[in-house]
C-alpha cells in the first residue's frame, strides 16, 4: 500500500528551504485582509451602512473583487496542495504566485473598467485548472504505482 512521504517544514529540509515558499505562495494567495480594507473605503466616501452593498458603483466593483477572489480560493488551495504533494512543490509555488500576479491584475482592471477584467480572469482560472487537474493526474499515478509518468508493470 502506497502511504504519501508528508511535505518537510523547512527547518527538516535540505536547507534551501524550498517547501517553506509552498507555504508563503499559500499565504499570499489569501488576500482578503488587504482587499477587506480597500472595500471600505468607498463606502465611507459614499456614507453606506454595513448592510448595503449596492447604489455605489465604485464600492460594488471592489466588493466584487473581494468576493470572487474568495471563490477562487476555495479550489485554488486544495489544488495547491493536492498539485505539492503529489506532483512537485516547487511547480505548485510557482502556479499559486502566477495566481496572486493574475488577481492583482484582476483587482486593477475590474476596478477601473470592469469590462476590462476578462483576460486576468482568463489568467487565473487556467492557473486554477492546471493546479486541480495536475493534482488529480498526481493522484492517479500514485494510485496505480507509477514513477517517472511512466508505468511499468
Amino acid at each position: 500500500m502506497y502511504m504519501p512521504m508528508r511535505l518537510r517544514s523547512h527547518r527538516e529540509s535540505d536547507g534551501s528551504g524550498i517547501p517553506s515558499t509552498l507555504s508563503d505562495c499559500t499565504i499570499l494567495s489569501v488576500q482578503p485582509a488587504p482587499s477587506q480594507g480597500r472595500c471600505e473605503a468607498p463606502r465611507r466616501e459614499a456614507r453606506d451602512h454595513a448592510p448595503a452593498i449596492t447604489d455605489h458603483q465604485e464600492f460594488e466593483r471592489y466588493f466584487r473583487v473581494q468576493q470572487n477572489t474568495l471563490e477562487h480560493l476555495i479550489v485554488l488551495i486544495p489544488g495547491m496542495l493536492m498539485f505539492a504533494w503529489y506532483l512537485s512543490y516547487i511547480w505548485a509555488a510557482v502556479l499559486g504566485l502566477m495566481f496572486v500576479v493574475a488577481r492583482i491584475f484582476y483587482a486593477y482592471a475590474y476596478i477601473k473598467e470592469p469590462a476590462r477584467r476578462h483576460y486576468p480572469a482568463v489568467a487565473s482560472g487556467i492557473v486554477i485548472m492546471i493546479l486541480v487537474l495536475g493534482g488529480l493526474v498526481g493522484v492517479i499515478l500514485r494510485l496505480f504505482d507509477c514513477s517517472a509518468w511512466v508505468c511499468i508493470h
